[in-house]
């Protein structure tokens, strides 16, 4: 599915992810199989995730760098419910929909 700007969303591993290009990088994001973790690939320097529930509450999250490239966010102590995730480059905030 395409969305404004050309990104696509695209499903892998999780209920809903989004992968988008942001300024010829490209940033996905997943969670893993039990929930616990967020993997966030991204071509691009990530500065922050916060993950937003519907009611505005906002939890911050320390990222992990697995390898280059790759990125983990613990979300093991975040309610279950639906989030906005919000990644922030240099040049640009990434949001996507994930059901936790």
């Amino acid at each position: 599915m395409e969305v404004g700007g050309g990104a696509a969303i695209r499903v892998r591993n999780s209920v809903i992810t989004g992968t988008t290009d942001l300024l010829n990088g490209k940033v996905s994001v997943y969670q893993n199989e039990i929930g616990t973790k967020l993997t966030i690939e991204a071509t691009v320097n990530i500065e922050s995730v916060v993950l937003i529930d519907m009611t505005g509450r906002i939890y911050t999250r320390e990222i992990t760098t697995v390898e280059d490239g790759l990125n983990e966010v613990d979300i093991s102590t975040v309610p279950k419910g639906l989030y906005v995730v919000r990644v922030k480059t240099r040049s640009k905030i990434h949001s996507v929909k994930i059901i936790h």
